[in-house]
């Protein structure tokens, strides 16, 4: 489970596609991870305090991991990237917290049972 930012997805890209530093020990260190957590569709449980505004860095991040080869061949990982840039906000999973004490529980919980994740 990632927050929804360029680093969120660049931590969850190291571990499902290992880093340059790993070199030819890449394939023996990733897993099959998935992203677990908040996309766009899920952006209507956010109220509109709790986007934060994407930093310099997340930009120059985002735009960077467009390019890479790791999200080539990954349109869905590729077009959650493209509507951060677009609508130019991030969000931290904890902002969940404002629908209620068992929201997230229940978010995460139902995002498992239907297979909602990338």
């Amino acid at each position: 489970m990632v927050t929804r930012n360029p680093s969120g997805l660049a931590i969850l890209c190291t571990y499902k596609f290992g880093s340059m530093r790993m070199g030819l020990e890449t394939p023996h260190h990733v897993c099959d991870v998935k992203w677990l957590g908040l996309r766009h569709e899920d952006l209507q449980y956010i109220s509109s305090e709790a986007m934060l505004d994407l930093k310099g860095r997340d930009k120059v991040l985002a735009k960077s991991l467009l390019v890479s080869k790791m999200l080539q061949n990954h349109e869905k990982l590729k077009n959650e990237l493209i509507q951060m840039i677009q609508n130019g906000k991030r969000v931290e999973i904890e902002a969940l917290h404002a629908n209620g004490e068992r929201f997230l529980g229940n978010f995460i919980a139902e995002k498992v049972v239907q297979q909602d994740y990338i």
